[in-house]
């Protein structure tokens, strides 16, 4: 453990490296995110049940949706 304080030296110098500054922004719109569902108010009224399948078809689109773009970008992505 004592040998391995020579490489905290380095530690600066790769995270400017790897540092985005888009990284800021993605947190940022998670905290936004998470602020917007506290703070709504709840209304209590129910969803129809086509609302509801709208909703999740909806959700699962946007997933495959990532996932294609993702396989484009890194063509084995998903495999192994």
């Amino acid at each position: 453990v004592l040998f391995q304080a020579k490489n905290l030296g380095g530690l600066g110098s790769s995270f400017q490296e790897l540092f985005n500054p888009v990284f800021i922004a993605l947190f940022l719109d998670l905290a936004l995110m998470v602020w917007l569902a506290k703070t709504r108010e709840r209304t209590g009224k129910k969803l129809s049940a086509k609302a509801v399948k709208i909703y999740y078809a909806a959700a699962a689109g946007t997933v495959l949706f990532n996932l294609a773009l993702s396989e484009l970008d890194q063509p084995k992505f998903l495999s192994y």
